[in-house]
């Protein structure tokens, strides 16, 4: 666009020379009113229809009849229409006028590893890439009301050893690149999260472990408390007369000389066993 203006300002200055015809600027933007500005040749004169004071004559008109527009904004986008009266006819030459906006770029990182690169506001939407990181990134795009677009590029640096980090915004307007250093407490929190993360799932699995050998604990500890309960009581001494017996059934003591439970641990105690067993053979 910008090596077509000269070549139209030339030929239409030679069409001027040649023919000395008024020169008239149609211009008609996407949005807003449509916008007259013309010269004539014969009076040396310019008239300006509906046309705000950015649109002007780059030199005197009859010099050079290109067009000027300063500054540019987005409204100004549309088709701009040159016309040259002659004697063989009317010449029109029609350009379309495309405003690049560069966007805004910026790069920050948050204290969870994760960076992010902004292209705000570019007209059209900027393309961004990364030259270091995991290549695992989240891109977003926000379209505005006056045309541009803000691009937004998220990556997280867990797991990764790069010092820096580096985003590559691509736009027609312009190429530009943006470098970030991590912080060494943002990098050794990066570095540490995977082996916290691995100390977690060992400690876990370690209590888990833990618990189900205090329960077969106490289980078995129970079991042998049972088991020792049963012993105490597996051996009673039981007489009939002056024959000895011992019986095996837990809880029952059987006697007929005795009363009571007591007078049995007294009387048979085992010396009065033995001497009982000793006249009993005499």
């Amino acid at each position: 666009m910008a090596q077509m203006w000269p070549i139209l300002a030339d030929f239409l200055l030679f069409l001027i020379k040649v023919v000395q015809g008024p020169v008239v600027w149609k211009i008609r933007p996407k949005t807003g009113s449509h916008c007259l500005l013309a010269y004539r040749a014969d009076t040396n004169k310019t008239d300006k229809t509906n046309c705000n004071e950015r649109m002007t004559w780059e030199s005197s008109p009859y010099h050079d009849p290109a067009l000027q527009i300063h500054p540019v904004r987005l409204a100004d986008e549309g088709n701009y229409t040159c016309e040259i009266a002659t004697g063989d006819g009317t010449f029109c030459l029609v350009s379309a006028l495309t405003v690049l906006v560069p966007p805004a770029v910026t790069l920050t990182h948050d204290s969870s590893g994760v960076v992010v690169c902004h292209a705000s506001a570019g007209k059209p939407a900027a393309e961004i890439s990364w030259a270091q990181g995991n290549g695992r990134s989240i891109e977003n795009k926000t379209h505005h009301t006056n045309g541009t677009v803000t691009t937004l590029s998220s990556m997280s640096m867990i797991n990764s050893t790069n010092a820096h980090v580096t985003c590559l915004v691509i736009h027609p307007a312009m190429n530009q690149t943006q470098t970030i250093e991590l912080s060494p407490k943002l990098s050794a929190d990066m570095t540490l999260s995977p082996i916290l993360h691995y100390f977690l799932i060992c400690t876990s699995s370690c209590v888990a472990v833990a618990v189900v050998a205090l329960i077969l604990y106490r289980t078995l500890k129970c079991r042998a408390s049972w088991l020792a309960g049963l012993a105490d009581t597996a051996t009673v001494p039981n007489t009939t007369g002056n024959n000895l017996k011992l019986t095996s059934r837990p809880g029952t003591v059987n006697t007929t000389n005795s009363s009571t439970v007591e007078s049995i641990y007294q009387n048979y105690s085992v010396q009065n066993i033995h001497k009982k067993v000793n006249s009993l053979k005499t």
